[in-house]
């Protein structure tokens, strides 16, 4: 999924992950359920070249 950045402004956004489930409801249809304590955000790391990594490893 996605997040908005506040209430009032979308952007930028950030990527979350969460677990869902369908949980049977008898003879209606499914429902949908979060488990809301496994949400987390993904972040991005700064990345990084191989040469500086190979540099960073020899020194």
């Amino acid at each position: 999924m996605h997040t908005h950045n506040s209430q009032a402004n979308v952007s930028p956004r950030a990527t979350g992950l969460i677990n869902m489930k369908f949980v049977g409801n008898g003879n209606d249809a499914d429902i949908l359920v979060a488990d809301e304590l496994s949400f987390k955000l993904l972040v991005k790391k700064k990345s990084i070249s191989i040469a500086r990594l190979w540099i960073l490893l020899i020194n």
